[in-house]
């Protein structure tokens, strides 16, 4: 039983801060999404992680040999990026034929890693991808309970103002058994068009559908800063546990609206800095 975090990419929506730290790295409430990530897969009884680097793979390398995971991280350094599929076929354990759950690096979620992978584990198809309603991202047509079609761009937008329930999001997350690898183009390739060859050889593709639970990537400046301050507020709802509206907003001006501020003021200081 174990994981992949897929964190090599460049994140260019966040240049030019991904200039200087890579975006695995950087901190939600002090803590980075990687490490994050890694301790959800831990708590969640994943027995082994692999990661895959690229764009300043260096740091990400330093990270993790400074800390003490209680399970064995191995890291796959690609000269070429090799984008999703690619990546993940690298990581592929050719001794295992068991299912292996694959994460983005840069996401946040309170989604049930461990229920995702026992759901795959109770039906036979060779993938489960975990769907969700998130509107500008809602570009997958599930029905019955299986991914159906991936739509292009161009279809999404046209289809963007229309209500669809069948319209959904990729969460970044999904569990597949090895041969899935048969169907990823060697070298540069996306998981997706994997998925698509597998769809067109009328191979289903489960889908996990959840409703009503957290879940934000970091991929943008706003995004970021939308996840840090959910972070914030749960952390200090957790430590304080108030029952009381009034003290919650009281505290929120001393204690979130700064760190809120502070957020705004370091993406100001930095572009000032290195887009000169």
């Amino acid at each position: 039983m174990y994981a992949m975090i897929l964190a090599a990419g460049y994140g260019t929506r966040l240049l030019p801060y991904t200039k200087y730290i890579p975006k695995p790295l950087f901190p939600i409430a002090s803590q980075p999404i990687l490490d994050i990530t890694i301790n959800k897969l831990i708590n969640s009884n994943f027995k082994s992680i692999r990661i895959n680097t690229h764009h300043l793979s260096d740091q990400i390398e330093t990270f993790i040999h400074k800390q003490r995971y209680k399970i064995p991280i191995k890291l796959f350094y690609e000269k070429d990026i090799l984008e999703t599929g690619g990546g993940i076929a690298n990581m592929i354990d050719k001794h295992s034929i068991n299912p292996f759950l694959v994460i983005n690096g840069d996401i946040i979620t309170h989604i049930d890693l461990q229920d995702v992978y026992k759901y795959h584990l109770n039906h036979k198809y060779h993938v489960t991808m975990v769907m969700h309603d998130f509107a500008k991202f809602n570009n997958v047509i599930v029905e019955n309970g299986f991914v159906k079609r991936f739509l292009k761009k161009d279809e999404q937008k046209k289809m963007i103002n229309f209500k669809n329930n069948n319209q959904l999001a990729f969460t970044g997350i999904h569990v597949c058994n090895p041969i899935v690898s048969e169907f990823i183009d060697k070298g540069k390739s996306s998981i997706i068009k994997a998925y698509e060859k597998m769809l067109k050889n009328n191979i289903k593709i489960k889908a996990y559908i959840v409703k009503k639970t957290y879940w934000n990537d970091i991929g943008s400046k706003s995004d970021y800063s939308i996840a840090c301050i959910n972070r914030f507020i749960e952390l200090y709802l957790k430590n304080n546990k108030l029952n009381n509206d009034k003290l919650f907003y009281k505290d929120f001006k001393s204690y979130i609206l700064p760190k809120i501020m502070f957020i705004n003021g370091l993406f100001s200081l930095l572009k000032n800095k290195y887009q000169k």
